[in-house]
């Protein structure tokens, strides 16, 4: 491969060396083969594997070969590990040697060696271990010390022991000598089943409740035989009271009932006797004695009874008859000395009943019945007062017209009727207190003084000559002319009677007075009517009624005229029976009657006129009085 050949028709085939080629020479142990001068050639090739436990060859059929050095403890070798020693070859390899004894016999640290430089080095470390101390139960690794915690609980739950703990053997209880028991073994049994048996809880002997039988059922139980636990045995059986316990047989009929000793109830019987002659003696088994009421004839051990017979279950005898009819008396039967019966009436005391009803506070004296009178009096002065023997107090009313008092001042006359103080009409300008003296007229101030009444005219002067001073109905001052028409008061009754006074002169009958009617009227719907306004009628006794009007100023200088509207309706005309007198009362105290009277009939209202030119500048009052015989 080394040469190139050529071939030329002159000289035929020829060759020409190479160097520089690459080529092979067929030799596994050359590398970099090339031509030199027509040869092939190669730099020889090394052969290592850096491991001295083989030996470096080179095969030039297959090159580099390392067979392995003959194994020989001999034949040291290097692992390239710092932390092992006495490296072999073995079959061609560094075989490891033992690592170092790095073992402090501590086993809280990490004992591990250095693989730059071979030494041992011993790290502290965490883990679990044991401090050869049993009363701890958690030991773990700290600081390179064993260190134990969570130490052992102890307590046996038993308070007759004291507990504490040893490091070597671990728990130990020694008895502290403070309970009654240990042990069942130790609590002393009486005995009975049937209160259970003893257990020892907590050092005290008590009763094992699983121990204790249940109750004995009473089912089928009676008083004398009880189902009951037998201590030996701790089962319920049969068992008959004690003799003489208390029990009932159900029979109402025995007493004392008592147990037999033997499970029964057994009573002695009772006698039923009430030693009643009027009964039967029988017993009854639910109830008992029974004393039902005979009849028939029986003897009450009384002398002083008669015909004794059983009633209601009592011998009952009638009283023998000692009765003497006097109620002041006793009557009393005694046993006489032959054995019949024999009456006394000795004197008794006491209330009795004279059957006089005009006596009272009877009472029996020396065996008679004597009362006091009784006095009849109702504090009415219209009846009369007397007694009735058979019917007591009698008040009659007096007769009608009696004179009496209603305790009121202020009317009169006061008279009975029908036995009752009937009030007079209220006497003209009387009075009890200041209202009653209102008149209703703004003309006058009123006051009462000694149950009269005063009235003072409101004053309202004279202008002059030619001018009037008067009071308006209004309660104002006002002048006028002398001659000019006004008016001073007037009154329709339509709202009543203000300021009008009302009553009875002397023989007049309190039934005939003046009083507001509707029953007719000149204008409107009312008028003032004298007479009896329940039938309007005289016809109730002597009439001597009137009515007094409120003060009047009339002014000086003025003269007043009165105008009147009436109805009359009398019995006959002319002024011998019924009449109307009209009458002026002056503040002085003088009266005055206008005439001319009112007497005759009328076929309806009829207007009049009166002059009061004689009572100018004075203050009067308008009286009406009606007579009738």
């Amino acid at each position: 491969p080394c040469t190139k050949d050529s071939c030329t028709p002159a000289t035929g085939c020829s060759s020409t060396p190479l160097t520089g080629t690459s080529c092979s020479d067929s030799n596994a142990c050359t590398t970099n083969d090339k031509c030199a001068d027509g040869k092939c050639t190669g730099a020889a090739l090394t052969c290592s594997d850096s491991n001295s436990c083989t030996t470096d060859l080179c095969d030039p059929a297959k090159g580099c070969i390392f067979p392995p050095v003959p194994d020989s403890p001999a034949q040291s070798c290097e692992d390239g590990n710092k932390c092992t020693v006495g490296d072999v070859c073995s079959a061609g390899v560094c075989k490891a040697g033992p690592p170092p004894n790095c073992d402090d016999d501590n086993v809280c640290t990490t004992d591990v060696c250095n693989l730059s430089n071979g030494q041992c080095g011993h790290t502290n470390n965490q883990v679990a271990c044991n401090d050869n101390n049993v009363c701890t139960q958690t030991d773990k690794c700290s600081g390179g010390t064993c260190v134990g915690s969570n130490p052992v609980s102890c307590n046996d739950n038993n308070p007759c022991t004291n507990d504490s703990c040893d490091p070597g053997k671990g728990c130990v209880s020694v008895d502290n000598g403070t309970c009654e028991c240990n042990f069942a073994a130790e609590c002393k049994d009486d005995g009975n089943l049937c209160n259970g048996v003893p257990v020892c809880t907590n050092g005290k002997c008590v009763v094992d409740p699983a121990s204790v039988p249940p109750p004995c059922s009473t089912t089928g139980d009676t008083a004398c035989l009880k189902n009951k636990c037998v201590p030996a045995t701790g089962l319920c059986v049969k068992t008959p009271e004690p003799k003489g316990t208390s029990c009932s047989d159900g029979s109402a009929c025995t007493e004392k009932d008592q147990c037999d000793g033997t499970g029964k109830c057994a009573g002695t019987v009772i006698v039923c006797e009430d030693n009643n002659p009027c009964t039967d003696n029988k017993c009854l088994a639910a109830s008992g004695c029974s004393f039902p009421n005979k009849t028939g004839s029986c003897s009450d051990g009384n002398v002083c009874t008669v015909d004794d017979s059983c009633t209601n279950g009592a011998c009952v005898g009638k009283p023998y008859d000692c009765n003497d009819s006097n109620l002041c008396t006793q009557d009393v039967c005694v046993p006489g000395t032959d054995g019949m019966p024999s009456c006394s009436h000795p004197s008794a005391s006491g209330p009795c009943d004279d059957s006089n009803q005009c006596t009272v506070g009877d009472a029996c004296v020396n065996g008679t019945c004597t009362g006091s009178p009784l006095v009849c009096s109702d504090g009415n002065a219209c009846t009369d007062d007397s007694c009735n023997t058979a019917t007591g107090c009698v008040f009659s009313p007096s007769p009608d017209g009696t004179a009496c008092s209603d305790g009121n001042l202020c009317t009169t006359p006061d008279v009975c009727k029908s036995g009752v103080c009937k009030a007079g009409p209220w006497a003209i300008a009387c009075c009890l207190q200041p209202k009653d003296c209102d008149d209703n007229y703004p003309c006058t101030t009123e006051t009462c003084s000694a149950n009269q009444c005063i009235y003072t005219l409101k004053s309202c002067g004279q202008a002059n000559g030619c001018l009037a001073g008067y009071c308006d109905p209004a309660g104002s001052c006002k002048s006028a002319p002398a001659q000019s028409s006004v008016t001073l008061y007037e009154q329709s009754f339509e709202a009543g009677s203000p300021g009008w006074l009302f009553g009875i002169n002397g023989g007049g009958s309190p039934d005939i007075y003046w009083s507001v009617s509707n029953k007719r009227s000149a204008d409107g719907k009312y008028s003032l009517y004298a007479g009896n306004p329940t039938d309007y009628s005289y016809d109730h006794g002597v009439g001597n009624a009137v009515a007094l009007s409120p003060q009047i100023a009339l002014p000086a200088g003025m003269e007043a005229t009165l105008k009147l509207a009436y109805y009359s309706l009398v019995q006959e005309s002319g002024c011998n029976f019924d009449n109307l007198v009209l009458r002026v009362h002056d503040a002085g105290g003088a009266v005055t009657d206008l005439s001319p009277k009112l007497c005759d009939a009328t076929s309806g209202f009829v207007n009049t006129t009166y002059s009061l030119k004689g009572f100018a500048g004075k203050t009067v009052r308008i009286a009406l009085v009606f007579e009738t015989p």
